[in-house]
């Protein structure tokens, strides 16, 4: 019997060639390049909305407070100050809050920066900025959200009625109380290396202390920087204890006082002179500005280097506005100020600081009707 010897099979193990492997390196890499893009994109669509989320909630809460405080406004003809809007002047020398941890000077580093002052871009009360990089095409002009208030805004105080907690105590009953909004540069920190942010405070006096220091709200014990005692001393108008923040990150705070003419018609009257058709009259180039609510028919206020006679009237409406800075414009200003960041070739510190924050920051507006008649 013939036997069939088993026939040898010869086996070949299988790899990659060289082109197979950079094919398949190429198509990771395009998926891993993808998958990163659209991360990028979720996560800034994501900062963005809750940005937005963060800013939103902090105007909100400033609003409704500003709003309750005017509507609760109180007006009288009998020769007192009972509101004052002020557009201040740079707060390096006169006008300097006092708040003994601002910080409006520029940082010892190179290139530092903060925000400009009034005649570095800082003030445009009627938004008809021409010239420069941030210069507002015709359609933009004369709207609130472009106006700039200047270095710290409006320094808006006033008389107004508060919903106390106990009418057994005179410090806290309902009656009328002296209050104030304005912005601070403050240290975040405790050194002077520390980074700094600007800040919205809404001070207010008890009704005991306002009674006591009287119902004139450009007296000097409302209107010089004192040593403070307590959060509620009269001093806090103007110099804000630093447990009264209402909003962080608020760059500009401003408002449209208007009134009405002899035929009906809103007018403005702070802090741009417009007719009732809305046509701009004049607004001022420089700072201070101020205005009065008041029956004095000559009102001297001479406070924080004003030589100029302020406006008076009774308004019946106050615009609001303000510009708050999302987490990133927070992010990019901090460091264009601690000099870490330089501006652009062509464009002035004032233009890109400015230019950082409007991109990088929501403004909101209030309209709100002052319900106080005047008697």
């Amino acid at each position: 019997m013939k036997t069939l010897a088993p026939t040898s099979r010869t086996v070949r193990k299988q790899g990659f060639t060289l082109i197979e492997i950079l094919v398949a390196l190429s198509v990771t890499a395009l998926m891993v390049t993808l998958m990163v893009n659209i991360t990028i994109g979720v996560l800034n669509v994501w900062n963005r909305s809750s940005g937005t989320l963060t800013t939103g909630n902090q105007a909100r809460t400033l609003m409704d407070q500003i709003a309750q405080d005017l509507q609760g406004a109180i007006f009288k003809r009998d020769g007192n100050v009972w509101l004052a809007a002020t557009v201040q002047k740079d707060q390096s020398g006169l006008g300097d809050a006092g708040y003994s941890n601002a910080k409006w000077t520029k940082d010892a580093q190179p290139n530092a920066s903060v925000k400009p002052g009034y005649l570095e871009r800082s003030l445009d009360l009627a938004a008809t900025r021409t010239g420069g990089t941030d210069a507002l095409a015709t359609e933009d002009q004369n709207k609130l959200e472009n106006v700039r208030f200047g270095q710290a805004g409006v320094w808006l105080r006033f008389f107004t009625n508060v919903s106390g907690s106990d009418q057994t105590n005179p410090q806290k009953i309902s009656a009328p109380r002296a209050v104030s909004y304005q912005i601070c540069r403050v240290k975040i920190g405790s050194t002077l290396s520390d980074q700094v942010g600007y800040s919205l405070y809404r001070s207010e006096v008890r009704p005991d202390y306002t009674f006591t220091n009287g119902y004139t709200i450009i007296a000097p014990a409302y209107d010089q920087p004192a040593a403070l005692s307590s959060e509620w001393d009269a001093a806090t108008i103007r110099k804000p204890h630093g447990s009264r923040i209402i909003a962080n990150n608020v760059v500009d705070f401003g408002v449209r006082l208007l009134e009405k003419n002899a035929a009906n018609e809103l007018i403005e009257k702070f802090p741009a002179t417009r007719l009732g058709t809305g046509a701009l009259v004049s607004a001022p180039a420089t700072a201070p500005v101020n205005y009065l609510v008041t029956s004095s028919a000559t009102p001297t206020y001479t406070s924080y280097g004003s030589t100029v006679t302020p406006t008076t009237g009774f308004p019946v409406v106050a615009e609001v506005m303000v510009r708050i800075l999302t987490q990133e414009g927070v992010n990019k200003l901090q460091a264009f100020e601690s000099g870490k960041v330089t501006a652009p070739a062509g464009t002035t510190d004032a233009e890109y600081w400015w230019a950082l924050a409007e991109q990088n920051s929501n403004v909101f507006i209030r309209r709100v009707e002052i319900k106080s008649t005047a008697l």
